[in-house]
């Protein structure tokens, strides 16, 4: 791997699988595999430094999360923000939404009059989102996911902007109820993070997970409803616009 390819490869998801490379390497490979390391490290603080910075009430929500990792943190919301005001989306839905983390950043941006809705099987985001004035347009269901797309689709719900950061090995079956049923209309941007997980999806021997998300990856390039890029950004980020 060249340097030059070190940053997007590398920066942020992969740093630990390098640090523990370095570990197990000989001197001179190790000389060198350091300096790529340094340069991915350099990379990422690169990249968050000339991305917006989060408002405070996000970096507390980050800190007070106990995994960490499980926040889809700065560039990513970033994104979504912008993808949000470009495309005045009004209707938002997410699938998985932690401690709000990325709920609320993407409320913050919506229109007064807009909805988001947020599944998650736990309430832990209800106090975040009663923080700030913007908590009001988000909708929290509480439940198992599949059970809540269900439900939506019962209640002829249709969305904009839909950000899916749920249970990897159901991503697939997320995406069909979501494209089969409707739930995103035509020339809706559909967001999936993750899609790289830790770089493993490229790998001769996959892990459940891992395989989950390659399977979910294939499944949008075969699908012809759709037009997507995956980004390496962070762990993987794919957007899917609905044609």
């Amino acid at each position: 791997m060249t340097r030059s390819g070190s940053v997007s490869l590398l920066s942020g998801w992969s740093l630990e699988q390098l640090k523990t490379l370095i570990e197990s390497s000989e001197q001179n490979t190790r000389s060198v595999l350091l300096q790529v390391q340094t340069d991915c490290k350099l990379g990422e603080e690169y990249l968050i430094k000339m991305t917006t910075n989060p408002p405070s009430y996000r970096q507390q929500i980050e800190q007070e999360t106990q995994a960490q990792n499980m926040v889809c943190g700065q560039l990513v919301t970033q994104l979504l923000q912008i993808l949000i005001r470009i495309s005045g989306a009004k209707t938002v839905l997410e699938l998985g939404t932690l401690t709000g983390y990325s709920a609320l950043a993407m409320a913050e941006v919506m229109p007064p009059d807009g909805c988001l809705i947020t599944c998650d099987r736990y309430d832990s985001a209800l106090s975040n989102f009663a923080k700030v004035p913007w908590g009001t347009k988000i909708k929290l269901k509480v439940g198992l996911i599949a059970d809540t797309l269900q439900e939506l689709v019962r209640d002829s719900w249709q969305f904009d902007l839909i950000f899916l950061d749920a249970d990897k090995r159901n991503y697939c079956n997320y995406f069909k109820t979501i494209i089969e049923q409707n739930l995103i209309r035509s020339g809706g941007i559909l967001c999936a993070d993750n899609t790289l997980f830790r770089g493993e999806v490229w790998q001769s021997k996959l892990s459940p997970y891992a395989q989950a998300i390659h399977e979910f990856n294939q499944l949008l390039a075969q699908d012809s409803r759709v037009e997507q890029v995956l980004l390496p950004l962070r762990d993987g980020l794919t957007i899917a616009y609905r044609l």
